[in-house]
């Protein structure tokens, strides 16, 4: 699963605004808070946890922002035991050390980047594009992930 959250701002007082996942068909689940994401999580055979920067930011956060819930130790034993591919530091090892966002990479790597930024897809109220930003944004990370396997 390709995995993205959105969030009020960087510090652990900030809100989770939405929680998107990609799954392996393809389809593009969205949760504006963590208990559906869990509930979703906890239910599905996915062991595999692709994202950029997510190691350092979305699971920390998703853990910070679950701990009162009844299914976190379930969850901090699932997510500990999935394993996690974070395509930051495997980018940032590859461009020796300089750290870039996620758009530099995708220009990169000649992946076009459509969707808005996660502030501005995070405060949209219609649904349904949401749900599209979040898409772009999902297919965009599993563009990058696959072109770095070689296979993209």
């Amino acid at each position: 699963m390709i995995l993205n959250i959105f969030t009020s701002g960087f510090s652990p007082e900030a809100d989770l605004l939405l929680v998107g996942v990609r799954t392996h068909t393809g389809e593009c689940k969205l949760w504006r808070d963590s208990e559906g994401f869990l509930d979703y999580f906890l239910k599905t055979d996915d062991k595999i946890v692709i994202g950029f920067n997510i190691l350092k930011f979305d699971i920390p956060f998703l853990l910070l922002k679950s701990q009162k819930s009844q299914k976190f130790p379930e969850f901090f034993k699932k997510i500990n035991y999935s394993n996690v591919v974070d395509l930051f530091p495997i980018l940032t090892f590859r461009n020796r050390g300089v750290i870039k966002g996620l758009e530099f990479y995708l220009e990169k790597e000649g992946i076009r980047k459509d969707f808005l930024s996660d502030l501005e897809i995070a405060r949209k109220s219609k649904e349904d594009s949401i749900a599209q930003e979040v898409g772009k944004k999902l297919e965009a990370i599993n563009s990058l992930y696959w072109r770095l396997k070689g296979k993209g």
